[in-house]
């Protein structure tokens, strides 16, 4: 591997690469056949330090202009410290030069913050939907750690393993996906009684996380709990595409935005320039972005600005609209995140109120499999044929 030293790292400073690992991203100073160099000039946390060192780890490596990434597996070889020898300031990496193709899934967190605004509805409904375009194979996750109801929704009536199980008996996550009544879409179960304690065990976390990623399919669709609890930030933050249902109530338009902002600040305090301008600032979100935008555009700090930026990014699902000024009401979400949180979102779909809908809850079948020609039903298949082309297409 071909690790500069110090001294040319000021040359190979307009490398516009990212290296993420655990949902942390690190400057890349240089990359070669085989190996790249990662910098962190406020010094490595030691426990990142450990598991870059004591194992292969899986990475993204990201393309700070096309935001192309590849998923690759890597291991600690060298570890540069500052000049006065205190702390680690970069990290040589090597890795396979040709990767074998592995396969990772497309992680797709639906929140929404407020719990009855159809997030579960939406999960297992889209799960049909992108299965049935290109025939993708799609895992719906059950992402409630106390109130799961994912496999009701499926017809899934008894549930042989689950969440509760994965961590109780130490099961593999492939141990608990389970086979449902449609092709091309299986599930994990979630919890009925509530799970505590697994944010505070980032082990845990960080093994559910890399297993999450390594299921062997091509989407994962994750219905996350009601709440802002730290488990279902955690879930959201690591997801590659997010999506936040919105009903036409100002209550749930609130717990949107809650849950919007407790998820971007989460993120934040992950990201040690922006964290420490974060506290600087008196913990405003204001006072941050006025600092950030102050520095030139090439500025570590304000990529790392842009990054989190772009990482927050999410769609918008109107749900149970009945007419054209409730999807007025909806859109106001959109406004208030762009001028409080700098944030850019878009519209995923428009779902509208109808006693289908009720109907193939009380039936525990998609409406999607009760009647594709509906208005909701082809909604639901555009916005599937959207996803699986830009992931396609960026990749």
């Amino acid at each position: 591997m071909g690790i500069i030293d110090k001294r040319a790292n000021k040359r190979l400073s307009n490398i516009k690469a990212v290296f993420q690992f655990e949902r942390t991203e690190y400057g890349v100073l240089n990359i070669s056949n085989g190996g790249l160099l990662i910098s962190c000039p406020e010094g490595f946390d030691s426990g990142v330090i450990e598991r870059l060192e004591e194992r292969e780890f899986d990475f993204k490596l990201i393309d700070a202009i096309s935001k192309s990434e590849m998923y690759l597996k890597g291991k600690g070889i060298r570890f540069e410290k500052d000049d006065d020898q205190i702390k680690v300031v970069s990290i040589g990496i090597s890795f396979d030069k040709y990767p074998k193709q592995r396969r990772y899934a497309r992680t797709i967190a639906i929140g929404g913050g407020k719990g009855g605004v159809g997030k579960t509805i939406l999960s297992t409904n889209l799960a049909l939907s992108l299965a049935q375009t290109n025939s993708r194979s799609v895992v719906v996750f059950d992402g409630d750690f106390g109130n799961a109801n994912c496999h009701t929704l499926l017809g899934i009536t008894k549930v042989e393993k689950s969440l509760e199980d994965y961590f109780s008996e130490n099961l593999p996550l492939s141990a608990i996906i389970q086979p449902t009544a449609y092709s091309n879409v299986r599930l994990v179960s979630g919890a009925s009684n509530k799970i505590d304690g697994f944010s505070e065990q980032p082990q845990k976390r960080r093994k559910l996380f890399e297993e999450i990623r390594n299921i062997d399919c091509d989407y994962v669709l994750i219905d996350l709990g009601a709440g802002v609890g730290n488990e279902t930030l955690d879930l959201y933050n690591f997801s590659d595409e997010k999506l936040v249902v919105v009903m036409p109530q100002f209550t749930s338009l609130e717990n949107a935005y809650t849950f919007i902002k407790s998820a971007f600040i989460l993120d934040l305090k992950s990201r040690k320039n922006l964290a420490a301008i974060y506290e600087e600032n008196g913990y405003d979100l204001e006072a941050l972005r006025d600092a950030v935008k102050k520095t030139p555009d090439d500025d570590e700090v304000r990529l790392e600005y842009d990054r989190l930026i772009s990482s927050q990014s999410f769609r918008v699902i109107a749900n149970y609209l009945t007419e054209e000024k409730d999807f007025v009401i909806v859109s106001n979400l959109q406004k208030i995140v762009k001028e409080y949180l700098d944030l850019d979102s878009s519209l995923g779909g428009r779902l509208s109120a109808s006693k289908e809908v009720k109907s193939s809850v009380n039936k525990l079948t998609p409406f999607v499999a009760l009647n594709a020609d509906s208005s909701n039903s082809k909604e639901l298949l555009v916005l599937a044929h959207k996803l699986d082309t830009e992931w396609r297409t960026r990749n």
